[in-house]
């Protein structure tokens, strides 16, 4: 029993890293088009892969180009029990997104945009976007300046959690990376979800900076 418990576990190991795998692959791929969510259903008729993008245009490709290109290099690369299907849509919901938004910023700094105005505007974009997020904080750290010394910048809008549990499970957050001539920079995208709307991720107690008063005076 031993031996079949062990062989089983690595089997869901070996798996689960082959999965992770294949996300950072289609990462990579799609990086250009805005890379935002990865689905996987598998079915008895085949693996269906989709592929959330903010340009589901670039992702696919002239004549789907882009998007067979990648698939047969996930063939030969991985192997896969049933026939393997690559598929694309739009993400709609950008502000939602950490990752999305941090390679947002990455990508706008590469092409030469100013650093403290690019995150500027993320975070009134997250913080505008239908009454969405609690707070929201973008760290922008690295050589993202011309020259060779790094610097850090903050913008924090609104409240956010940055330990303990309710960092852990309300606050969304990514980092991404880019390079310049200079050196490499980060950008440090963390939003915090409101709790309207039906969130999934509103605390289920009182925090500390809501203190009840019984009997007020005014």
């Amino acid at each position: 029993m031993t031996g079949q418990k062990t062989s089983l576990n690595s089997w869901h190991v070996g798996n689960n890293l082959k999965w992770l795998l294949i996300q950072e692959h289609l990462e990579k791929a799609f990086r250009k088009a805005g890379f935002a969510e990865l689905v996987i259903n598998r079915t008895p008729m085949g693996t269906i892969i989709t592929v959330k993008a903010n340009y589901p245009g670039m992702a696919i490709g002239k004549n789907g180009n882009v998007i067979r290109k990648v698939t047969q290099e996930l063939i030969a690369k991985f192997d896969f029990e049933n026939e393997l299907h690559l598929e694309v849509e739009p993400f709609n919901t950008l502000e939602r997104s950490a990752r999305v938004m941090a390679e947002l910023a990455v990508t706008r700094i590469e092409r030469g945009y100013y650093g403290p105005k690019t995150i500027g505007r993320i975070a009134h974009q997250i913080m505008d976007y239908e009454n969405y997020a609690e707070g929201c904080k973008i760290i922008l750290s690295g050589k993202w300046r011309f020259g060779n010394r790094a610097k850090t910048l903050k913008k924090v809008r609104g409240r956010i959690f940055h330990s303990g549990n309710p960092a852990k499970e309300f606050v969304d957050k990514y980092i991404a990376v880019g390079k310049r001539k200079n050196g490499t920079f980060s950008v440090t995208v963390m939003i915090l979800e409101k709790s309207v709307n039906g969130g999934t991720k509103i605390p289920p107690f009182k925090l500390v900076d809501e203190p009840e008063v019984e009997n007020p005076l005014w």
